[in-house]
């Protein structure tokens, strides 16, 4: 450490101890240079702001005001880019807001003065002691205790009671080397943000391709508006420890148009991808906002009936219905190709009039571009299965054979392909005879693509023999 160094830390630990000549410096919001809020997830967000403030060299009370309500104290770094060396000696965080409420707590034993009304409508204006806030205001007048105010009462504080500010204040004791108008750039993390992506597919009438409109909603709930911001958004898991509350005081250390212009700019970073806003834009506090994701038109899609039935169960069914499912693949081939974030993506499909109806939702997780990623919508009214065991032998201990019949009925008017696999729970299995053979074997199960007549049924039977136990 070079001698300026360690004499800057000396003088600044023996203004800290003494209190003296502490030069007070206040910065809002509107000395922001700069806003930048890169939002992740899980509820949190980095903030990234460049202030301009006045420092008087010695020690120096910088209360930062504005900043987010939610902010995690002990993630606060603090760097100057101008000349000047700088020794962050203290912070704490002043998060008691003012409010009529908080006025009162923080005037108990103080008197203020209230100001009513006697029944003449005449005013009246008397002085009292503020006893008690809890469960109720207890008030002690010169000849008498009161609990509650007279109606339409005002209360007349002397001034604002001391710790409570107007707005979330980060307070910082920093020495100086130098008088200097330094530029201050202050980064930290906080809660009460969160944004995930929103799907709007609207399927054509034929059920083969849809158009794609995405969507990123932002939710701000820190208790703090941040105007005109540059955004970025974190797409991944982020590991971190839980959050066991923000210490007040601590020590720390130094299609038909081009829309890509008005579309967020993607990159990889680290194990994550970035998305970069391309204009600024104003996060109000307790607001959830839209902004534009991607949009794709005539992307393919495969539409998929599905079953899955285990016959460890002896389960029998009737008219079970079908899961629908839509398979899609994120390639520039399909017209997509981009790294999608998790959200929900909302299914509609347009009538013969040309009113859009919805059909269903999910969540979808990450999907990385090159991946195939499905939708599950809902369940098929005209589309079932009926299920039973019509035969069930055990050959020995461990092992059974079982013969099964499954009957798949379509009421559609088109035909339609049901993918029905069976999970027979353990290695050791055999299909001894099958109606329709399998399309797939795979570990423990086999898959059927049953192909169903309009308005007609198919019957699918079959029989297994099963090691239900290792020997």
């Amino acid at each position: 450490m070079s001698s300026m160094k360690k004499t800057l830390i000396a003088s600044a630990l023996l203004f800290a101890t003494a209190q003296a000549d502490t030069h007070l410096v206040e910065s809002n919001r509107q000395a922001s240079d700069e806003i930048a809020i890169t939002l992740y997830n899980n509820g949190t967000a980095l903030v990234n702001e460049s202030r301009s403030v006045l420092l008087k060299k010695g020690i120096n009370q910088l209360l930062l005001k504005d900043v987010s309500a939610q902010i995690r104290p002990q993630t606060t770094h603090l760097k100057n880019r101008g000349n000047s060396a700088l020794q962050l000696i203290e912070q704490n965080f002043d998060y008691d807001l003012l409010s009529p409420h908080a006025m009162l707590e923080k005037s108990l034993g103080t008197s203020i003065e209230i100001r009513s009304f006697d029944p003449t409508g005449q005013k009246v204006q008397e002085t009292a002691t503020v006893l008690s806030t809890n469960g109720g205001l207890v008030l002690q007048y010169p000849d008498r205790i009161e609990t509650g105010l007279p109606k339409d009462a005002q209360l007349i504080f002397k001034q604002i009671p001391d710790g409570l500010k107007a707005s979330p204040t980060l307070s910082l004791l920093l020495a100086s080397e130098a008088d200097e108008a330094a530029p201050l750039e202050i980064t930290y993390l906080t809660g009460g943000f969160d944004w995930q992506a929103d799907y709007i597919a609207t399927l054509s009438k034929n059920e083969t391709e849809f158009d794609l409109t995405g969507w990123i909603t932002l939710k701000n709930n820190s208790g703090t508006t941040f105007e005109n911001s540059k955004l970025q958004l974190v797409a991944g898991d982020v590991n971190q420890t839980p959050n066991y509350g923000s210490p007040r005081m601590m020590k720390a250390s130094m299609v038909v148009m081009d829309e890509s212009a008005y579309l967020p700019s993607e990159e990889s970073f680290s194990d994550f991808h970035l998305y970069t806003l391309p204009m600024k834009t104003t996060l109000k506090n307790n607001q959830e906002k839209q902004l534009s994701l991607l949009s794709a038109n005539a992307i393919p899609l495969t539409k998929e009936y599905r079953f899955t039935h285990y016959v460890q169960d002896h389960s029998e069914s009737k008219n079970r219905k079908a899961a629908i499912y839509l398979l899609i693949d994120n390639t520039e081939a399909s017209n997509l190709g981009m790294p999608l974030p998790q959200g929900v993506f909302r299914v509609y499909q347009e009538r013969d009039n040309g009113e859009a109806l919805f059909i269903g939702e999910n969540r979808i997780p990450h999907v990385a571009a090159n991946e195939t990623f499905e939708v599950n919508t809902g369940n098929a009214f005209d589309v079932s299965v009926s299920e039973s065991v019509t035969q069930f032998e055990r050959i020995t201990k461990t092992r059974t054979q079982s013969s099964h019949q499954v009957i798949f009925k379509n009421a559609k008017k088109v035909p339609v392909v049901a993918k029905y696999t069976e999970q027979f729970g353990m290695k050791g299995w055999r299909l001894l005879s099958v109606s329709h053979e399998p399309s797939q074997k795979v570990g423990t199960s086999a898959t059927w693509n049953i192909e169903i007549p309009a308005e007609s049924s198919v019957t699918l039977t079959y029989k297994v023999d099963l090691e239900t136990e290792s020997k």
